[in-house]
This record gives C-alpha cells, sequence and structure tokens, in this order.
C-alpha cells in the first residue's frame, strides 16, 4: 500500500493589507470583517468597490485578515498569533 501525501497549500502572510492582489494584480483587496454585521450604505459601498469582504460568523485565529475579491485569495497578517494571546 502507498501513501500518498497532499500538500498544503502554503500560507501567503504580509505585514500589512497590500495594494494590490499578489496572484492576480486587482485592486483593492478586501478587510475580512468576522461576525454579524449591520449593513449600511457605507458598508454595502465597500463591499461592492471590493474593500470589504465578509468572512462570516465564525471568528478563529486561523482566519484570513485579507481576501482578493477577484480570485479570492486569502492573506494573513505576520504576527497574527499575538492578537489571541
Amino acid at each position: 500500500m502507498t501513501l500518498t501525501v497532499v500538500n498544503e497549500p502554503q500560507r501567503l502572510e504580509k505585514k500589512s493589507r497590500p495594494r494590490k492582489c499578489p496572484n492576480c494584480g486587482f485592486s483593492p483587496v478586501g478587510k475580512i470583517l468576522y461576525g454579524y454585521q449591520i449593513f449600511s450604505p457605507e458598508l454595502e459601498a465597500e463591499i461592492k468597490e471590493g474593500k470589504t469582504v465578509l468572512g462570516g460568523c465564525e471568528m478563529s485565529p486561523l482566519n484570513a485578515d485579507w481576501e482578493c475579491s477577484k480570485c479570492k485569495l486569502q492573506i494573513w497578517k505576520t504576527g497574527w498569533q499575538s492578537r489571541w494571546e
């Protein structure tokens, strides 16, 4: 029997939110908001512009900080562990 090892995708980490997506070049890269959000005209505009992405209700230290609205690449902030210690 042969065991096949599947490589997990590499985690992309940056010190700050990139101006454009390092994968596809789309700008802007959106900040991911987690938890229940109350929609406002401002939030809806930011979502349409790609400045904000809704990340769902579950909050975890493993969640990404930013996401490209075009190719869905997720990016983590360097040193994310310190936020949850």
